[in-house]
């Protein structure tokens, strides 16, 4: 009830969406929770329906999606009419359904959560075939930016406090821990424009740039 939202609202990507999550009114969030309730086109792991919105949330730790069929509806895809566009059996695209059909006038949100970087390339790959239902917002949520959350939430009471820090200690052990700052061990002024190199493991991220080692919208962590 005092977490879930905020976490929510902080690690849900595209930004759009949380405002979306902001907006919900319910100070019990724990009675509006279904978990893998049954449907024809499977069990989604949770469920949350208020007045005015519906979330769908499907949750992986390090197993990947429980089924794909490779159909996609893009760019790429024969010229049709909308409405033949082939229903995908794509776990996602039915979960979207799921969603479409429960939410009956509502606000529609599909949320995914897995670790980076594969959360990042499933979300993407999703959207990108255009398989999911048209009235569902699809959002994605790693477990690092999970963790960043929670670290960032303060709670009012020591219970909650340490239900929390367990959280924190649990997404750790997990191997969730994102990178967060370089320890220079010394007061420097770091110029944005130029490149540093680390003496310790010798990492130079000019040099590594130029040999086009580092690639957008990958994830490097400095040992």
């Amino acid at each position: 009830n005092t977490g879930l939202k905020q976490i929510l609202v902080k690690s849900v990507y595209p930004k759009e969406l949380a405002q979306a999550i902001e907006k919900i009114d319910c100070q019990f969030w724990d009675s509006n929770i279904i978990f893998w309730p049954y449907d024809e086109d499977g069990e989604i792991d949770a469920l949350l329906e208020f007045p005015n919105s519906i979330i769908g949330i499907e949750v992986k730790l390090f197993s990947g999606l429980s089924s794909d069929d490779g159909i996609s509806n893009g760019e790429n895809f024969p010229p049709q009419q909308e409405w033949e566009t082939i229903h995908s059996m794509h776990q996602l695209a039915r979960e979207s359904r799921i969603v479409s059909r429960l939410g009956n006038g509502k606000e529609k949100l599909l949320l995914f959560i897995a670790p980076d970087p594969e959360c990042t390339m499933i979300y993407q790959d999703t959207l990108d075939r255009k398989i999911l239902s048209s009235d569902v917002q699809f959002g994605a949520i790693s477990w690092q930016d999970i963790l960043a959350s929670l670290r960032d939430i303060k709670m009012s009471t020591p219970y909650e406090q340490l239900v929390l820090t367990d959280l924190i200690r649990l997404l750790i052990s997990k191997g969730f821990e994102k990178f967060r700052s370089f320890e220079l061990g010394m007061e420097i002024e770091i110029d944005l424009l130029k490149a540093y190199l680390f003496q310790k493991n010798a990492f130079n991220f000019a040099d590594a740039a130029k040999e086009k080692k580092v690639k957008g919208d990958m994830f490097y962590e400095f040992r």
